[in-house]
């Protein structure tokens, strides 16, 4: 892989972790099944092999960058085994944290990802799963908070790992986990941002994932960040949130109490 690309940040007016864009190149791979399209990036045929080089966008979090929230700290190796159903990876209690994986070997009809900021019994959690039937990778946030009045739209991206004579590319998942905010990168090709606002404090886990089948996880690897970008902010800048009762408005929503 190599390129040269811009740096980008922010997200709905927050400070996301810097990006960047590049020219991203992946040599030796097969014609898809479907046939190529302009916006798979550009295919150029080797004739001597009858494979193809190609050339797309590629976008990743900016290494110095990453670098300077590990603080210096090594990655605490969790997992490296294949799985079926929910398997809890022990130890991993945070809200504040990065998590690298490579997925691989999904059975038929598997989908397979991470539950994060999920409470032990699952109540509350947010479920990041790939389909490699549909190509798409899925944010599903229908039990990310007990509170109704926090949004709990699905949000899915298209993304479809190349083939390559050996086979299809790992999956490599790079997230990151700061707060609310949830970050997902792909392959150095794909990422996706969105929101989480677990109402429970023990809402911290994280969860490995294979629904419907089995799948590999591969150098499952966890840091925490606790390095403190902003240490003139205070630690808890959250305002207390204030149920509107039927005696007071009537309207049942919640509100920040300041």
């Amino acid at each position: 892989m190599e390129g040269y690309g811009i740096k980008a940040q922010g997200f709905q007016g927050s400070l996301g972790i810097p990006r960047e864009a590049f020219v991203h190149i992946a040599k030796g791979v097969k014609a898809p099944a479907t046939g190529i399209v302009k916006s798979d990036g550009v295919w150029t045929e080797d004739d001597k092999t009858g494979l193809f080089t190609v050339k797309t966008l590629g976008t990743k979090p900016l290494e110095d960058v990453v670098e300077g929230l590990r603080g210096g700290k090594d990655a605490g190796r969790c997992m490296d085994e294949r799985i079926s159903g929910f398997v809890k990876i022990n130890g991993v209690e945070s809200s504040h944290f990065e998590l690298k994986a490579s997925l691989s070997g999904l059975s038929s009809g598997a989908q397979a990802g991470f539950a994060i900021l999920a409470t032990p019994d699952l109540e509350e959690h947010t479920l990041i799963t790939y389909n490699p039937m549909t190509g798409y990778l899925t944010v599903n946030r229908e039990h990310s908070s007990l509170i109704d009045q926090f949004q709990n739209t699905t949000y899915s991206g298209y993304f479809m790992p190349y083939e390559y004579e050996d086979g299809p590319e790992k999956l490599n998942m790079h997230i990151f986990v700061d707060g609310s905010l949830i970050e997902i990168f792909i392959n150095d090709r794909f990422a996706l941002t969105t929101r989480a606002y677990p109402s429970r404090e023990d809402a911290t886990g994280v969860v490995a994932v294979a629904k419907g089948g089995s799948a590999n996880f591969e150098g499952v690897d966890v840091w925490y960040h606790e390095v403190n970008v902003f240490p003139q902010r205070p630690t808890n800048s959250s305002s207390k949130l204030v149920y509107d009762t039927p005696e007071e408005t009537d309207n049942y929503v919640y509100w920040p109490g300041y």
